[in-house]
């Protein structure tokens, strides 16, 4: 068995320091500053020293080591206000931040993020919040004596040994936690300190290794661990693990029909609360291909799954266009081999997001649109279109924006009927699927509200068929689908007034009406494919309870193969 072990001597210290937390936060958690505002999934900030972190689906965040600096570990010391955000910092930065001769707020990712940031490098000091940061990093002496080695073995002698997240919490049930979380390198050694005696708290501690196959094995493979205890610190922090005590699951990453470059992004934390600090490793991958991932088991643990692949910059780390897929939570109770095939689709029109709010004396409509999503059996998001979206008001322009990701109009504040309109296409180099979107609404706005802020629920259908792997359906002569209307955010399903499906085989030039039956904003339809067709276009139409018409075309949604 091969012994991987990490390399950076620190972890516990946060119990005996208590440090880590307002002293707001822990007299009463509610009296803490609110939390900030949600940053949108697949943003990334680029750290002072060149290092990535990107915020995941799940709320969680990946880090990029800067090239030659993939030795180096990285803490993430929780918000000191109770507040939740996300701090990164590099070990090789922990002292010049603790002498003041390095800014901390450089390393405050939803701070950055918030402002508009994604170069913390060229970050302006009015961009950054005016917080004190004095004590947030820890500055701990300790006996090496009392430390504790943590490690973990494998069985594959090639592996690759990645980095490790590693994570104590102290934490009173209901009322607040207090945590520190230290991300290390291959060359940095870790160290558990004795559990103190602090009888009115419950400890906890997480060691989440990754291992990889060596770059460009044959049979690919990685490790996941999430290894500790929830309730107190383990007797034993030098972990071995045969391969048959392990859930080993052979992963099919499908992609969307073409060949690709991507990653995937494994966390594993306790079923009885979260202790790691919710950074996973982004592992180098291809689509498609097939992979063994072994993940430690146990009835006590969850695992979620994040992968993206399509093209990227230059770095080899930002996705320009492509997909991103993420997982709900899974376990695997027991060791043993089974399989799963990861990107499925088909893909359709995504859940809409917009909203009215004041800024100043001016009113402004904001949307963030989804030509293409899935979330059949996963959340599936297609990124990297061209298009335009209108605003038009009783027949008349409102405004017009380039892109439909995320666009602001000015408005006036004038009661009527309003149509969002959007197009949108992409040119397959990152999958052959959703080439082209069309998507509609018209719906009634009044005044402003006293609010000065207003979210819409726009709706549109989730379409959802069995046995769809990498957008291709397999062609045995008809083809059943689910329709549900959908609203909000997050979305829920919804009842609707009227909804109609119709299909086409030559990419939009011609429509077939599909019947359906349909139960409220539930419905389901088969339909017969003519031979040879090779793709599957859809639009979807309909009326909610609100008066709200919509309208929704995806050329290429499926294939069939």
């Amino acid at each position: 068995m091969r012994t991987a072990r990490t390399a950076v001597a620190i972890t516990a210290a946060i119990m005996a320091g208590g440090a880590f937390a307002s002293p707001a936060a822990q007299a009463n958690p509610e009296d803490a500053e609110a939390a900030p505002q949600e940053v949108a999934a697949g943003e990334t900030v680029v750290l002072p020293t060149g290092d990535k972190v990107t915020v995941l689906p799940d709320g969680t965040a990946a880090i990029e080591p800067a090239e030659g600096r993939e030795d180096i570990g990285f803490i993430t010391p929780p918000a000191f206000d109770g507040s939740g955000e996300i701090i990164v910092v590099p070990t090789d930065k922990v002292a010049d931040i603790q002498a003041g001769l390095e800014d901390p707020r450089l390393y405050n990712v939803t701070r950055l993020l918030e402002a508009g940031v994604t170069d913390a490098a060229e970050a302006s000091v009015s961009a950054l919040d005016d917080r004190e940061y004095n004590g947030f990093l820890p500055d701990t002496t300790v006996e090496a004596a009392t430390a504790q080695p943590v490690s973990v073995e494998v069985e594959r002698e090639d592996a690759v040994f990645l980095d490790a997240a590693v994570a104590v919490e102290a934490k009173v049930e209901g009322e607040f936690t207090l945590g520190y979380g230290n991300y290390a390198g291959p060359t940095t050694d870790v160290f558990l300190l004795p559990e103190p005696e602090l009888p009115e708290f419950d400890l906890g501690f997480i060691y989440q290794p990754v291992l990889t196959s060596p770059e460009g094995s044959a049979e690919p493979y990685t490790y996941n661990f999430a290894l500790g205890e929830d309730g107190g610190y383990p007797d034993d922090t030098e972990y071995a693990f045969a391969d048959d005590e392990l859930a080993q699951v052979e992963t099919h990453l499908q992609g969307l029909g073409v060949p690709v470059p991507g990653q995937t992004c494994d966390y594993g934390d306790f079923v009885s609360g979260q202790v790691g600090a919710g950074f996973c490793r982004l592992v180098p991958v291809e689509f498609p291909s097939t992979r063994t991932m072994l993940y430690s088991p146990g009835p006590d643990l969850y695992w979620e799954h994040a992968s993206r692949g399509g093209i990227f910059d230059e770095s080899g780390y930002d996705l320009l266009k492509g997909f991103t897929s993420y997982e709900a939570a899974v376990q695997y109770p027991e060791a043993g081999e089974t399989e799963r095939d990861v990107i499925h689709g088909p893909l359709s029109t995504g859940a809409p997001i917009a909203v009215r709010f004041l800024d100043g004396e001016d009113v402004i409509f904001g949307a963030a649109l989804s030509p293409a999503a899935s979330d059949n059996r996963e959340s599936l998001r297609f990124n990297g279109y061209e298009g335009t979206a209108t605003l038009s008001r009783d027949g008349e322009l409102v405004g017009e924006a380039e892109g439909v990701d995320e666009f602001y109009l000015p408005m006036a504040d004038v009661p009527g009927r309003y149509t969002l309109a959007a197009q949108a296409s992409h040119d397959s180099e990152a999958g052959l699927f959703a080439t082209a979107s069309e998507q509609s609404w018209s719906f009634d706005l009044g005044a402003m509200p006293e609010e000065e802020f207003e979210r819409l629920a726009l709706p549109y259908v989730a379409l959802g068929i069995e046995d769809v792997e990498g957008g291709w359906v397999e062609d045995d002569g008809s083809v059943e689908v689910t329709l549900q209307a959908m609203a909000g955010d997050p979305a829920v399903p919804i009842d609707v007034e009227s909804m109609t499906f119709e299909v086409s085989y030559d990419d939009g030039k011609t429509w077939k009406q599909v019947s359906i039956d349909r139960n409220g904003g539930t419905a389901e339809a088969e339909f017969c494919p003519p031979r040879r067709a090779e793709f599957v276009s859809v639009r979807m139409t309909g009326v909610d309870t609100a008066g709200t018409e919509f309208s929704h075309t995806t050329i290429r949604s499926f294939g069939l193969d």
